[in-house]
């Protein structure tokens, strides 16, 4: 058991760090170079072009949050919950009572 839980706080440990700097330029670097190559799909409505470099951004700043909160698991809104861990403890507990109906 003492093993199984250095081996969880070890995980925590491993991924409570977040993405390494050079990622998060890459990141970035590739959002405006994405962005600006919308530039060179001229149309002859600003509005329509408006509209795509608009989509653009918002396609991207919506996939870096996702890449922020999937950084952290076990931080923000989308996080790895305690259950499994709860579940597997209950099983242990409930084989080590030889008085406890099987599952």
């Amino acid at each position: 058991m003492s093993q199984l839980n250095d081996a969880r706080r070890l995980r925590y440990v491993y991924y409570s760090d977040d993405l390494p700097s050079v990622v998060w330029i890459v990141i970035y670097v590739g959002s405006v170079i994405t962005i600006g190559f919308s530039y060179f799909f001229g149309t002859r409505f600003y509005y329509a072009q408006a509209l795509m470099c608009g989509a653009f951004a918002g396609l991207i700043g919506l996939t870096i949050l996702a890449i922020s909160e999937l950084a952290t698991p076990y931080q923000g809104a989308v996080h790895v919950s305690s259950d499994a861990f709860h579940a597997v403890l209950a099983g242990i507990a409930s084989s080590a009572n030889p008085g406890s109906p099987a599952r």
